[in-house]
């Protein structure tokens, strides 16, 4: 309130609202109006100076009494802090422990996860193996069956192209013998006409 009365004091001591009735008629009331609240203010300042002053006297002469009270409401704060804190405690630990026991049920579903994936991936290994062992082996008989039937071919070719060319010395040589035998026949009949003729 001091503070209010002395901010209209101010105001009302600037040359704007001394001057004011010379400026603007209007402001006239203005002026009365704030004056009147600076007078009612300060009014209102002695009534509550008044009224502390008996408040204090008052709390002078119980001041045990009201010790003795604050004191009493002390103790009740405090009590009421401890029930906050061990409620705090008591939340704080049941979180404490619902989290742990997420924490652990995270852990032992990951480490079943991991169990799981680990036998799905040693089962499709294996099955990789077996497949590659059964594809390389098949492979292998194929290869070996090509290879024996290009082999019998070949010993069949070979053996053929043996047989013809036996075939074809054999007639050769009987050609040969045929032909020797007839052109010695020959030689033979001519010799004995060159005898004749002598």
């Amino acid at each position: 309130l001091k503070g209010i009365v002395r901010i209209l004091e101010v105001l009302l001591s600037l040359d704007f609202f001394k001057n004011a009735n010379e400026i603007d008629s209007s402001l006239r009331n203005s002026i009365e109006w704030l004056s009147n609240a600076g007078e009612s203010l300060k009014a209102k300042m002695k009534e509550y100076e008044g009224f502390f002053d008996s408040f204090n006297t008052s709390m002078r002469a119980n001041e045990q009494e009201v010790t003795n009270i604050l004191n009493a409401n002390t103790e009740n704060i405090k009590s009421e802090i401890k029930k906050l804190e061990n409620q705090i405690i008591e939340t704080a630990t049941r979180l404490l422990t619902s989290y742990q026991i997420f924490l652990n049920n995270a852990k032992e579903s990951a480490n079943n996860e991991i169990t799981t994936n680990k036998t799905q991936a040693i089962t499709n290994i294996n099955e990789a193996k077996t497949s590659t062992l059964d594809n390389i082996t098949q492979e292998k008989t194929q290869a070996t069956s090509e290879i024996n039937e290009a082999k019998i071919s070949a010993n069949n070719e070979i053996n053929t192209n043996k047989t013809q060319a036996l075939s074809n010395i054999t007639q050769e040589k009987t050609q040969a013998t045929s032909e020797i035998n007839e052109a010695k026949k020959t030689d033979h009949y001519q010799n004995i006409d060159f005898f004749e003729i002598e």
